[in-house]
């Protein structure tokens, strides 16, 4: 039988798809990328967080010089005239706001007598009440508080009030002896014969405080720098009410005082008395502060700054 036989055309068969090693590469070179991607994406996430921490420092350290140059700059201040005017006791009182700034350690105190001013409305008769212009609900019986205008500054505890009247525990005098009687209001009222000194001038009554700065605990497992404010009243500072936190991750603070006269700035004023804090003129303040726990440097610690700054005492002989 005749048969025709058909040549076929045999080639081999080509591969479809790909094989395991190039998968395999494939697979690697993918990982490759997600982790170098990865890696970018931590590096700045890092980069974000310390730069944060930073500007955190930087906004903590420039809100407490802020307000505590506030504070220093009042160091001293009398709601009508200097320091060197004021008069009267209790003494403990009397020698804080002529010194008007001191420091223990790195507690820093600053003293002004011129918070919560209200206006002497009457007062003829050194015996008598004080009549303000309006009542204060920042004064309290027990309270100590000053009167003033432009000749003098007399310290007095209060007895009583009632509405807007004052009644000293004793006559206002001067360290002379003489009564002082410090407004007569423009209504034909006459002086009292017991007036030694007239006031010609208005007359202030005004609130004598301490602000008190320190870094302290804050409960939270770090530590703050805080202000309390203290009032005098029964023979001592009293605070009112607790102290305000200031700025956070505040680790320490340092002081230094330069006097009149000092060609430098002083950090062993551990001995000085009142006539040493008397001629202070400026303050440098230099604070320790510490960013977040999950911003680190480049040595893997903590962030961390040292910041300071230098205040000028407004209320100084020489001092502009």
């Amino acid at each position: 039988m005749n048969a025709s036989i058909k040549k076929m055309n045999l080639r081999p068969a080509t591969q479809q798809g790909f094989t395991l090693v190039e998968l395999m590469i494939a697979m690697l070179i993918g990982l490759i990328v997600v982790a170098a991607a990865g890696g970018v994406f931590l590096s700045n996430s890092q980069v974000y967080r310390s730069t944060e921490s930073v500007g955190r420092i930087q906004e903590n350290a420039r809100s407490a010089f802020e307000i505590m140059s506030r504070d220093v700059r009042e160091a001293g201040a009398i709601a009508c005239n200097g320091a060197d005017h004021l008069e009267g006791e209790p003494a403990l009182l009397l020698s804080a706001l002529k010194r008007g700034i001191s420091a223990t350690g790195a507690v820093l105190d600053i003293y002004a007598g011129n918070q919560y001013m209200t206006a002497v409305s009457d007062h003829i008769k050194a015996a008598a009440a004080i009549t303000l212009a309006a009542g204060n609900s920042e004064y309290s019986v027990n309270d100590t508080l000053l009167v003033c205008n432009a000749d003098i500054s007399v310290l007095f505890n209060v007895q009583s009030m009632s509405g807007a009247d004052l009644t000293p525990a004793q006559p206002l005098k001067n360290r002379y002896g003489a009564n002082l009687c410090f407004w007569r209001p423009a209504t034909g009222a006459i002086w009292n014969s017991d007036c030694g000194m007239k006031g010609e001038s208005l007359a202030y009554v005004a609130k004598p405080v301490r602000y008190r700065w320190e870094v302290r605990d804050n409960g939270r497992g770090g530590m703050s720098l805080y202000r309390q404010t203290a009032k005098f009243a029964s023979g001592g500072f009293v605070n009112m009410g607790g102290a305000a936190e200031v700025a956070e991750n505040v680790t320490q603070m340092t002081l230094a005082f330069r006097r009149a006269g000092d060609a430098a700035f002083q950090t062993a004023y551990a001995g000085w008395g009142d006539d040493d804090w008397k001629e202070v003129i400026a303050v440098q303040v230099r604070l320790v502060l510490q960013g977040s726990d999950d911003a680190q440097g480049t040595d893997g610690n903590v962030l961390s700054r040292e910041v300071s700054t230098t205040i000028t005492l407004r209320n100084r002989k020489g001092v502009l």
